[in-house]
């Protein structure tokens, strides 16, 4: 496992911003959009997790979690709510963005909250690329964003620097086959730092081995303002507006 740079230096030089971008199809970005922005949004999701009853003793997610009807309830608690999309259009945030992508993004691409409960090894998510599940333009991007501060050992996200180059690999149910050996890239996150990937950038969490811990953290996806959105038609077959 190796660390990843820093990349908030090099938020005012666009040029150098993209050039890393390109090279590692990753930037990790502290301080980005900062602990003071995160805060609310990280009481807000507290607040609603232990509602829902998952910050109790043994709590876990049923199935696959995603179909789980309180993680459910609280992506419809979370997501509309002014603290959550406040982070999402952080101008700092949204700088950098517009730097990788040379124009305006366009928000709202995919938005989601994430929470890792102790115990739940299982449901740890594998390596993939995001673009599996989005489609349309490789050029999203996603910021993943830590709402506490979050050591290795609650699961931080893991990145394979380069991967993106290798263009879009075959999926197996929800995960990408990968050699044994492969160099994972992680660091530990403090609160409102970020984690930029590319959609075509091989990713995973790492576990949540912690006892009693709960990871929370946030993901926003951006595509360049210029480029079709991608449909989705209810049959499964891909469709773009007219």
């Amino acid at each position: 496992m190796t660390s990843l740079p820093d990349s908030a230096p090099l938020a005012g030089d666009a040029a150098a911003l993209r050039a890393r971008a390109e090279e590692d199809g990753c930037l990790l970005l502290r301080g980005v959009p900062g602990p003071d922005a995160v805060a609310p949004l990280r009481e807000l999701v507290l607040a609603n997790v232990e509602a829902l009853g998952l910050l109790a003793p043994g709590a876990s997610f049923k199935g696959s979690g995603y179909d789980d009807p309180r993680w459910l309830e609280l992506q419809q608690r979370v997501i509309p709510d002014p603290a959550f999309l406040r982070v999402g259009d952080d101008p700092e945030l949204l700088a950098v963005l517009t730097a990788l992508l040379d124009e305006p993004p366009m928000t709202r691409r995919g938005d989601i909250c994430r929470i890792a409960l102790p115990g739940a090894l299982h449901l740890t998510t594998p390596p993939h690329q995001d673009h599996y599940y989005t489609g349309g333009t490789t050029r999203i991007w996603t910021c993943w964003i830590a709402l506490d501060p979050t050591p290795i050992e609650l699961g931080p996200l893991a990145v394979l620097p380069g991967s993106h180059r290798g263009g879009f690999m075959p999926h197996h149910g929800q995960g990408i086959d990968l050699p044994d050996g492969v160099s994972w890239a992680a660091s530990p996150l403090s609160p409102g730092d970020t984690i930029l990937f590319n959609a075509l950038t091989v990713h995973r969490a790492l576990p949540n081995t912690t006892a009693d811990r709960i990871r929370l953290s946030v993901d926003y996806r951006y595509q360049p303002s210029s480029e079709p959105i991608h449909v989705l038609r209810v049959d499964g077959t891909s469709a773009r507006p007219s």
